[in-house]
């Protein structure tokens, strides 16, 4: 039997990513793992979902009382923020689902938060790291 929480958490990022769909972005990826470089091995993180404009990471926890981003939480942030970087330098490449490359682009990184309240201080805390906080749909 799955992880409750985890069945939770897929389904809150499958309703992300069909509001998505809805406002008219092209979903190019669903649970994308970001792997380590060089001789190291396994996923630095995993982006929940990206689409053509933007690189979602959906958080489900509860952040009424967070001041900013820590632990876990933290470095799947440097590391989306990295991503986005790579992705709009044109000496990295990427491919969609069949195999076709993908253009190179500038992306928003955007932390979606599906259980309110969140902290004001959070919120002001991501604006000021250039990311897009949004919350609930």
């Amino acid at each position: 039997m799955a992880d409750s929480n985890k069945c939770k958490s897929l389904i809150q990022e499958a309703r992300v990513a069909l509001d998505a769909i809805q406002r008219g972005e092209t979903i190019e990826a669903l649970g994308k793992p970001i792997p380590r470089t060089g001789k190291q091995v396994g996923e630095l993180t995993e982006i929940d979902i990206e689409t053509e404009n933007e690189i979602i990471q959906v958080k489900g926890g509860d952040y009424s009382n967070h001041k900013k981003l820590e632990d876990d939480d933290l470095r799947q942030m440097i590391e989306t923020k990295r991503y986005r970087d790579r992705r709009a330098n044109p000496k990295w490449q990427y491919f969609d689902f069949e195999g076709n490359e993908l253009p190179t682009r500038t992306k928003k990184v955007v932390f979606h938060f599906t259980n309110p309240p969140v902290a004001s201080k959070l919120i002001q805390w991501l604006q000021d790291k250039e990311l897009e906080p949004r919350i609930e749909l």
